[in-house]
């Protein structure tokens, strides 16, 4: 067997009773969380954008939108993907030099699983398919993004092997619709670097998943792929320079308990850096326009990211998808506003003369024994002048949310209420977390029917909520 093959054959022997109880009660965590990220980007400037396209398209079909209406099933895949994404407020999972958001594979599985009518529990199984398989990838040691590829590699093939589990794929076409997604979801790093980060950097995941759920669908017709890709010549192994190594035969399927939420709207590296940021103002009364130098010491991987140029210039910050990713940025508005929400990437925020000014006193340094502990820990420190003499200086691990310090049930719902209420009544999110609650015992159609009715907040109420 070629590896498409095993990763295939790991996918049909999956089933609900194969994951561990603790994996399938922080699964139902994550579907919440998910789904409130999408609930609180309803309103953004691209989610208009693509409903505008939409609309022009006329496209219809059995799949449903989050906040209504009815589409193809790659195209409510790429348009719920998008809302899942954009805020940049989901779920991620760390490798030494790697990384990547699992909850990209929510939205294709849903569209899939309404598609081919599967139920709560038949979805759950599929997702953590899905989220294994691309954890897996990105902890194999192959390096992806070490090579200037996107994390969308791991993507497809997860999304190709959870997609043809809902839709009843046999092995041989699950194979093939894995090579075919693998061949075509080559994305680029480009996508999240350059002097202004692009608005394609939240969509370039949910047009893997357009793509994948095309693919699968033709694989399941009888399209054959290359199964060669991965290990065979000119495949993915010999392009990256290095084999996956990966024992499909004995894998489980519990790879989300090494998933981390975010409890920050920020780049996921920066999250430890934020909470020992408020952790600091709060205690000590900071007044953020009495700072006169913030510096940052921070592990490589968080360097590269936000704080040292590699990616972009986390000092020249003028757009949301600039701002989420400047550790400079990150640290100034943290200290001024207490908070670090979808408000604070507002673009009246950002371009803010109080926030500008305090961002270029911030300096970041690259500490090799922090680098050492990555990714089992997000250790920074920071310290913080003041401009009457006072210093303050806090080390940090880790954050509530990270895998290894879960968030609290409490504190997860407080996250999706603030998000989902930002653009939807109480009534439809109250629907909402009872569906999530009940998944894996009710019809998904539930679900489905509670993210597509939604009672949308008119947009006077949105903006005075924000």
């Amino acid at each position: 067997m070629n590896t498409c093959e095993r990763i295939a054959a790991y996918t049909g022997r999956a089933s609900w009773d194969a994951v561990s109880p603790e994996a399938r009660g922080k699964l139902k965590q994550h579907v919440l969380d998910t789904i409130g990220c999408a609930l609180g980007a309803i309103s953004g400037e691209p989610i208009e954008a693509i409903r505008r396209e939409e609309t022009e398209v006329g496209a219809t079909g059995p799949c449903s939108l989050i906040g209504g209406g009815s589409t193809t099933p790659e195209r409510a895949a790429f348009h719920n993907g998008a809302l899942v994404r954009y805020l940049d407020f989901m779920d991620t999972f760390l490798a030494p030099g790697e990384a990547c958001h699992p909850s990209d594979n929510f939205a294709a599985l849903l569209a899939a699983a309404e598609l081919s009518g599967a139920s709560g529990r038949d979805f759950l199984a599929a997702l953590a398919v899905a989220y294994h398989i691309q954890c897996r990838l990105t902890a194999s040691g192959v390096p992806i993004m070490r090579k200037g590829f996107d994390h969308t590699i791991q993507l497809s093939i997860s999304l190709a092997a959870g997609i043809a589990k809902l839709l009843q794929l046999d092995e041989q076409q699950t194979a093939n619709a894995i090579a075919i997604c693998a061949v075509s979801g080559l994305g680029l790093a480009a996508s999240r670097s350059g002097e202004h980060v692009p608005q394609w950097k939240g969509l370039a995941s949910a047009a893997t998943a357009f793509n994948c759920m095309h693919n699968v669908r033709l694989a399941k017709q009888g399209i054959t792929g290359p199964l060669h890709v991965l290990q065979g010549p000119m495949g993915l192994e010999e392009v990256l320079g290095k084999p996956f190594a990966i024992d499909w035969d004995t894998e489980d399927y519990d790879g989300i308990l090494a998933c981390s939420i975010k409890n920050y709207n920020a780049e996921f590296h920066a999250q430890s850096l934020i909470d020992a940021i408020l952790h600091l103002r709060q205690e000590n009364g900071i007044i953020g326009e009495e700072v006169a130098r913030v510096q940052v010491d921070i592990f490589k991987a968080g360097y590269d990211m936000i704080g040292g140029g590699k990616y972009l210039n986390p000092k020249t910050v003028s757009t949301k998808e600039d701002a989420d990713h400047s550790l400079h940025y990150l640290v100034a508005v943290a200290l001024l506003d207490g908070e670090v929400w979808p408000e604070q990437f507002s673009a009246e925020r950002i371009a803010r003369e109080d926030v500008q000014n305090l961002l270029q006193k911030v300096v970041s340094w690259l500490n090799l024994g922090y680098t050492r502990e990555y990714p089992n820990s997000l250790k920074c420190s920071v310290r913080i002048e003041m401009t009457d003499g006072r210093i303050f200086h806090r080390e940090q691990e880790t954050f509530p949310g990270f895998f290894r310090q879960p968030l609290s049930l409490q504190a997860l719902v407080a996250k999706f209420n603030r998000l989902a209420n930002s653009a939807v009544s109480t009534a439809s999110v109250q629907r909402i977390i009872e569906s999530v609650a009940r998944i894996e015992e009710r019809p998904l159609s539930e679900l489905i029917a509670s993210l597509r009715e939604l009672e949308r907040k008119p947009a006077a109420q949105q903006a005075q909520h924000a």
